[in-house]
C-alpha cells in the first residue's frame, strides 16, 4: 500500500460541525475529517471535468470516490520540533493522562495506577492532539474562536433581531496534514487530475465567511511501512473514529463486538486472546451530503483515542497485525474511519511538553492601502469589537453570583433593558437608573455582582469602550491594523456608545433567560 500526504492551510475560520451543539450553538470538530477531504476533492474533480450533472457516469469519479480503492484519512494539526522538522500530530490515547495539578507529569493508565503516598493521583485526559516520542508526550492545541451571528429568518432571508446564533470555528492560519492511501498506480492517476496548490471551501457556512482553505499535495508517493515489535502485551490505539456493525447491521460500541471482529481478522481460531484493560468513549457521527442535500443516517462509533491492552497475541499473529494496521478496521474506511496502530503506547511515558506551533507569516504589501480597503477593514474591526463586547456581556452574566431577589421580578430586568434602548449614552442610562423607585433599588442592591451590589455595579460599569477591549494582548495585530488605516476608534464616540448598548442589551437578554431557567 502507498500513501500521498496532503496539506490543508486554513485561510479563513472553518467550521466542521459536530453533534455537541444545540439549537442556537454550533461547535466544531478540531480536525478535518477524511469525509470532508473526499467531498472537497470530489467537488474539484467535478468542476475540472465539467461533470455537474453526470459525475456518477464518469469512470474516474467512480474509481476515485465511489469505490474503496482510495482511502482519505483525517487531517490533524501539525507542529515543528526543535530542529524545525514537521511533526504529524495524532489523537492522544485516552489512557494517557496528566496530573490535574501538574500537566508535565503524565501516566499511561493502561499500564499503571498513579499513586503518591498511597493516595491515588487525580488525572485528566489531554484535549489536544500530539505525538508520543520516547517517554514524553508532545501536545499541540487547535486554536478556536466563538463567533456571534443574528439568526436568519428562512422566510424573509433577513436577520431576526435579538436572536443570537453562536458558531465555534477553527481559526485561520493553522496547518493540518493527512494521507490519501491506495495502490501506487491509482494514486498517481488520481493526483494527475489536480494541479496544486489550489484554494477551496470546506465545512459549514462555506458560502459566506467560513471555510476558505489552501489544499496541496506534499512529498512524494511513498510506501506505507509497518513493523510491529514486542508481542507480549500489545496495545491497540484508534487514530480515528471506528465504526463497527453488530450481527443485525447496526453500528455499536460494544467491546464484545470489537473483540469478535479482531479475533476473526487476526486469528484463525487457533488460540484465544483477550482485552485485559481499555479506555473508550462513544461518539455520534453525522455527515451532510451536499449532493443529496440531506444528512446521512447517524452512526455511533468508538471515539479516536480509544485504546486497549491485549493479552494472548503470539508471534504467529505478527503478519496479520501489520496487515490490519495498514488496512484499518470497521466500516467507511475510505472516509478516514478505522485507522489504528499497534504498540504505539509505552509504559515508560512520564512527561509532557507543548509543541512548537507553526506560524504562518503574512507579508505586508509595500503599496498604500486603498480607501475602499480601509473602509472594509474598519467595518471588520468594528464587527470584531462588537462580538467581543457581546462575548464579555455573556461571560459577565454567567459570573453573576446572586440573582435570587430578581427571580420574581423579570419585569424589572425588562425595564432596565428599556432604559438602555432609550438611552444613546451610558450617562443617560445612569440618570434613569437613579430615578427608579426605592423598592426597585433595594431589589437590585440585594443582588450581588462579585463583591459589589448589582445596583452599584450597573452605575460603575463604564469600561465598555473600544480602548478597553483593545488592551487585550490578543488584540496586538488589530491595533497595528487600526494604525495602518489611520482610524482612531477610541475617539469614535458614536461607535463607543454603540458598544455600550450592545453590551447591556446582550447582558439583560442573557439575564432574562437565566431567570427563566431558575423559575422566575
Amino acid at each position: 500500500m502507498q500513501r500521498l500526504k496532503y496539506r490543508i492551510t486554513t485561510l479563513a475560520p472553518i467550521l466542521i460541525a459536530d453533534t455537541k451543539g444545540g439549537n442556537n450553538y454550533v461547535t466544531t470538530a478540531e480536525f478535518i475529517p477524511g469525509s470532508s477531504i473526499l467531498g472537497l476533492l470530489a467537488a474539484k474533480y467535478v468542476k475540472l471535468n465539467s461533470l455537474v450533472n453526470s459525475a456518477h457516469t464518469d469512470e474516474g469519479f467512480q474509481k476515485f470516490f465511489l469505490s474503496d480503492k482510495l482511502r482519505f484519512d483525517n487531517a490533524y494539526i501539525i507542529s515543528k520540533n526543535e530542529r524545525d522538522e514537521i511533526i504529524n500530530n495524532l489523537p492522544i490515547p485516552l489512557s494517557v493522562q496528566y496530573d490535574k495539578d501538574d500537566k508535565t507529569r503524565v501516566y499511561d493508565l493502561l499500564f499503571q495506577e498513579p499513586k503518591e503516598n498511597d493516595e491515588k493521583i487525580q488525572t485528566k485526559p489531554f484535549s489536544e492532539f500530539g505525538i508520543i516520542n520516547g517517554n514524553t508526550v508532545y501536545y499541540q492545541p487547535v486554536k478556536k474562536s466563538l463567533n456571534f451571528h443574528h439568526e436568519r429568518d428562512p422566510k424573509t432571508g433577513s436577520t431576526k433581531k435579538g436572536l443570537i446564533f453562536n458558531y465555534e470555528s477553527i481559526n485561520s492560519k493553522q496547518v493540518f496534514e493527512g494521507y490519501i492511501l491506495g495502490d501506487k498506480n491509482i494514486i498517481e492517476e488520481f493526483k494527475s487530475n489536480f494541479g496544486t496548490p489550489f484554494e477551496a471551501r470546506i465545512g459549514r457556512s462555506r458560502n459566506v465567511q467560513y471555510g476558505r482553505v489552501k489544499f496541496e499535495f506534499v512529498d512524494k508517493i511513498e510506501e506505507l511501512k509497518v513493523e510491529i515489535k514486542n508481542l507480549t502485551d500489545v496495545t491497540l490505539t484508534f487514530l480515528s473514529d471506528v465504526i463497527l456493525y453488530d450481527d443485525n447491521g447496526f453500528s455499536t460500541t460494544d467491546e464484545s463486538v470489537l473483540l469478535t471482529y479482531l479475533r476473526k481478522k487476526i486469528i484463525n481460531n487457533s488460540h484465544a486472546f483477550e482485552v485485559i484493560k481499555y479506555f473508550t468513549k462513544d461518539n455520534v457521527i453525522e455527515n451532510y451530503v451536499s449532493v443529496w442535500k440531506l444528512k446521512r443516517p447517524s452512526e455511533v462509533s468508538f471515539k479516536a483515542g480509544s485504546c486497549f491492552l491485549l493479552k494472548g497475541i503470539t508471534v504467529g499473529d505478527k503478519t496479520k497485525l501489520e496487515e490490519l494496521q495498514k488496512e484499518g478496521i470497521g466500516e467507511r474506511r475510505n472516509e478516514g474511519y478505522g485507522r489504528i496502530v499497534f504498540n504505539y503506547q509505552k509504559a515508560e511515558i512520564n512527561s509532557a511538553e507543548n509543541c512548537n506551533e507553526i506560524i504562518i507569516k503574512v507579508t505586508k504589501p509595500s503599496f498604500p492601502i486603498p480607501d475602499i480597503a480601509k473602509e472594509k477593514l474598519k467595518m471588520i474591526i468594528q464587527d470584531l469589537l462588537i462580538k467581543q463586547t457581546r462575548y464579555k456581556a455573556i461571560n459577565d452574566e454567567n459570573s453573576f453570583t446572586d440573582k435570587s431577589s430578581l427571580a420574581k421580578s423579570k419585569s424589572l430586568v425588562s425595564r432596565l433593558e428599556s432604559f438602555v434602548k432609550g438611552s444613546p449614552r451610558k450617562d443617560e442610562f445612569d440618570i434613569k437608573l437613579k430615578l427608579i423607585r426605592k423598592t426597585a433599588i433595594e431589589k437590585l442592591e440585594r443582588c450581588r455582582m462579585s463583591r459589589d451590589s448589582f445596583y452599584n455595579w450597573l452605575l460603575k460599569k463604564n469600561d465598555i469602550t473600544a480602548s478597553k477591549i483593545l488592551e487585550d494582548t490578543k488584540m496586538t495585530k488589530v491595533r497595528e491594523i487600526l494604525n495602518d488605516i489611520s482610524y482612531n476608534v477610541e475617539n469614535d464616540s458614536n461607535f463607543n456608545n454603540k458598544l455600550y448598548k450592545e453590551y447591556f442589551l446582550t447582558f439583560f437578554s442573557a439575564l432574562r433567560k437565566s431567570l427563566k431557567r431558575i423559575g422566575g
